[in-house]
């Protein structure tokens, strides 16, 4: 029976309970519209939105014809600006950039060229933001879970790095909250709790990852994020940097892939072998799911270096 009218169901706490995996999980993406909407945010907050008409036409433009592109609202608990913030984060492997502009009205959007921005982002060097950004979903609209434990680590990100700190609409995986994510390298981090905002922040202001809350990063597929899990896991090196990832192939095992990531100070080749089940985690996605879902789990088979 679906729990959805049971007020003491949380699928997070339901995901934690049954050990799901984190990894391999965080919502891909290369570009990231993050546009500053204050009023209510509905369960489709950019459908609900009263954004004006050409602007929503505009956006939903660029959504279909960049690929890989994401829209998400964001807000603050206090407004100190008089201007809406519009940040444009492009979060490639390799120099990922978030980019600023302060928008009068929500009209002045219709006259950036962000499909040039996306692809050539030469022109645009004066409006690159020169600071981290921090993410946390506090979507209750959509998921009860993103409330209840999204907004208290929105309020210890806010008292850290503050006006760096936003909550955003959606941001997926609503069975992982608190779910927060460090822009510009896009590092998705779940069942987040507030004393552990400091940690993951030190982690980010360094490069480096923090591997035991570590969804993904969102330049990488669910399966090359399971491989970058393992590698960090094996040979203990965190920082963003330091690997490149080269590709992966088919085994003829069924459900088993070899990564391969280079080392970028040694030149050496890692190959981390994954294997995909066969066990699963049953689990309603959402607290307001009708049936259970699969999630897949994924085992390290051998760690290679060459």
């Amino acid at each position: 029976m679906s729990p959805v009218n049971n007020p003491q169901f949380f699928c997070s706490l339901a995901s934690a309970a049954a050990d799901e995996q984190l990894f391999g999980t965080a919502s891909r993406g290369e570009v990231w519209f993050l546009l500053e909407y204050r009023p209510h945010w509905e369960a489709e907050s950019f459908a609900a939105s009263t954004l004006p008409a050409p602007v929503k036409d505009r956006i939903t433009t660029y959504l279909k014809t960049i690929p890989g592109s994401r829209l998400h609202f964001i807000k603050h608990q206090r407004h100190t600006d008089d201007y809406l913030n519009l940040f444009v984060v492009l979060t490639g492997e390799i120099e990922p950039r978030i980019y600023k502009f302060p928008l009068k009205t929500y009209e002045d959007l219709l006259s950036l060229d962000l499909y040039t921005l996306a692809y050539n982002p030469g022109g645009f060097s004066e409006h690159i933001y020169h600071h981290p950004i921090y993410l946390t979903c506090t979507h209750g609209k959509h998921d009860k879970c993103c409330a209840k434990f999204g907004l208290p680590v929105a309020r210890a990100l806010g008292e850290r790095v503050g006006l760096n700190a936003w909550q955003a609409s959606h941001l997926g995986g609503d069975r992982f909250a608190a779910n927060l994510a460090c822009f510009p390298h896009g590092v998705y981090y779940g069942r987040v709790q507030p004393e552990e905002v400091e940690t993951i922040i030190n982690h980010d202001r360094q490069g480096k990852i923090y591997l035991e809350k570590l969804r993904g990063r969102v330049c990488y597929n669910f399966l090359t994020q399971v491989g970058d899990y393992y590698l960090r896991r094996e040979t203990g090196i965190l920082e963003l940097a330091a690997f490149r990832y080269v590709g992966n192939k088919n085994l003829p095992e069924k459900n088993r892939w070899a990564l391969q990531f280079q080392h970028l100070a040694t030149h050496q080749t890692h190959t981390v072998t994954v294997q995909r089940g066969p066990e699963v985690v049953r689990n309603y996605f959402t607290c307001t799911a009708l049936k259970e879902s699969n999630a897949p789990q994924y085992h390290l088979i051998s760690h290679e270096v060459e």
